[in-house]
């Protein structure tokens, strides 16, 4: 692979907006390991530049830039041997991970589900929870507003899984049989805020105002210590405060979210290191 070859496939990943975070996630950490196995990068502050450019094609898609940290500091940190081999063993394994978490997560949110559910956006540990529940649900209604919504509703609809495409503007009126509100995210922050789409973020706030819960989905690859460099005022995403959460599911385990988002301090100085390019052990 060559720098212009890196670049094009960048490009790429920059335009594809119809995937979930945790696919584009996947699809970052594949080229982060394609080209550590096929450039001659030397050193790691090469690393960080490819690093770098790969996360700032979806700097909201928090689980890419962890990738790229990952990876970026396992190989300052490595003591003896190659380590771009280290690096490269990095991204595979977080790239294995992203692949494993929906089917996980679907598997944890079994004792939140309810037989009727809200969702919004594309998920795939949403629509792995649907899946798995499909035996039980009455009713699943998913509310437009973002791209790749239509191709889950015709993928939950091929699993016999009562699912109806609900106009935004009708958004309130689908929560009122609802049981729960499931959400993806594409961010996880410090505060216990979670950084998803508008139409999500609105789903949230009426799920509070009529008691329903809300359960969010999403891998600890998306923690972060804080907003996204480059995550800026275009409307396409909102925070879900903490207060509108009632459990975040990951695939170690449930928690509420002070109970796992504070960890996402800690990653501060790894972060730190990723941007700067500056040795922080």
């Amino acid at each position: 692979m060559e720098w212009n070859e890196f670049e094009e496939e960048v490009g790429v990943l920059a335009g594809a907006k119809e995937h979930s975070a945790t696919k584009l996630a996947q699809d970052g950490s594949l080229l982060l390991h394609r080209a550590l196995g096929e450039m001659f990068l030397g050193e790691p502050e090469n690393l960080r530049r490819v690093a770098w450019q790969i996360a700032e094609a979806q700097p909201t898609i928090v689980a890419i830039r962890n990738v790229g940290v990952a990876a970026f500091v396992t190989a300052r940190e490595a003591r003896v041997g190659d380590r771009m081999a280290a690096a490269t063993r990095s991204a595979s394994r977080l790239a294995r991970l992203l692949e494993a978490t929906p089917l996980s997560l679907g598997r944890r949110t079994q004792s939140l589900m309810g037989d009727h559910v809200v969702t919004a956006g594309y998920s795939l540990g949403v629509r792995a929870a649907l899946i798995a529940a499909k035996q039980r649900l009455k009713s699943v209604k998913v509310v437009d507003g973002v791209e790749g919504t239509t191709e889950i509703v015709e993928q939950l609809a091929q699993e016999a899984i009562p699912v109806d495409l609900i106009p935004e503007a009708q958004a309130d009126g689908a929560m009122r049989s609802a049981e729960v509100a499931l959400l993806g995210c594409n961010a996880l922050l410090a505060d216990g805020s979670a950084i998803t789409t508008r139409v999500a973020a609105k789903l949230a706030r009426v799920a509070l105002a009529r008691r329903i819960p809300v359960q969010i989905l999403a891998d600890t690859l998306k923690l972060a210590p804080w907003l996204p460099k480059g995550a800026s005022d275009d409307g396409s995403w909102e925070l879900i405060p903490p207060t509108l959460v009632d459990h975040v599911v990951t695939e170690d385990g449930i928690r509420q979210p002070h109970q796992l988002l504070a960890a996402a301090r800690d990653l501060s100085p790894r972060w730190n290191a990723f941007e700067n390019g500056l040795a922080n052990r």
